[in-house]
Formats: C-alpha cells, structure tokens, sequence
C-alpha cells in the first residue's frame, strides 16, 4: 500500500479546531477559561456600551473591513484584551506586550471569531431544540 495514513481527528479536534498564528496555538476557550476570563469580558462590554461600540461584524466581508473595530476595542479595553490575549495563548502579559501589530491583531481577530462561531453555533443549536412557545408555556404554569 503506498497511500499515505491520514490522522483519524477526534470529535474535539473537528468541534474545537486549533489554529496556529505566529507560533502560538489558539483554540476555542474552555468552560474553564470562560469562567476565567468572565469579569475581563464583563468590563470590556461595558466599556464599549459607555462609548456605544456597535458590536455587529460582518466576516463575509473579511477580516480587514472590521479592522478599524477592533483596534478600537483593543484602545478602548487595552487591560482586558491584553489578559485575554495573554490567558487564551498562555503566556505572561510581557510577550503580549512584546507582539508586533500585525501577529496582535490577529490573533485578537482570530479568538474573537473562533469563540463568537462557536458560542453563536451553541445558541443555534438550543433554540432550535426549544421552542419559543414551550418556554411561554413554562412561564404561564409558574
């Protein structure tokens, strides 16, 4: 047989992909660093709601039209994204401070989408498994 062996990837490589971006790996977060990072997301939220930040991104688009975007919410919430950045990839707050622009950019770029697809495909998922009407049943028995 001269075919090559192609790795079989597990359920959580296909539902988690990793990605690589200047040497460091990125993969969606964890319940763990969800909860990690809840207060940092918290702040950064309510900064941009104090400067009316308009959240919607259009990726079809491509990475670059919502540049401008995230540099400001890295501007706006630098302490937050900076730790973040630096818990997501694990490393201490000097190599995020140490990254040129561009490897920075994207990797704020690539995390956000990494971790928008995947919260956006779970909200997919469970509204479709409840129905709207059988939640306003719930609430009419209590």
């Amino acid at each position: 047989m001269t075919g090559k062996r192609t790795k079989k990837r597990s359920d959580e490589e296909i539902l988690f992909p990793e990605v690589e971006i200047g040497g460091f790996k990125i993969k969606p977060w964890s319940f763990g660093v969800l909860f990690e990072i809840s207060e940092m997301l918290d702040a950064i939220f309510v900064k941009l709601d104090q400067r009316n930040v308009d959240l919607k991104f259009n990726f079809d688009e491509g990475l670059a039209s919502n540049m401008p975007k995230f540099i400001r919410i890295a501007a706006i919430a630098a302490p937050e994204v900076k730790a973040i950045l630096a818990i997501t990839i694990d490393v201490n707050d000097e190599v995020i401070e140490n990254l040129d622009m561009k490897t920075g950019m994207n990797l704020l770029i690539t995390i956000f989408k990494q971790n928008f697809e995947t919260l956006k495909n779970v909200f997919t998922i469970s509204s479709e498994l409840i129905e709207p009407e059988e939640i306003k049943e719930e609430i009419k028995k209590e």
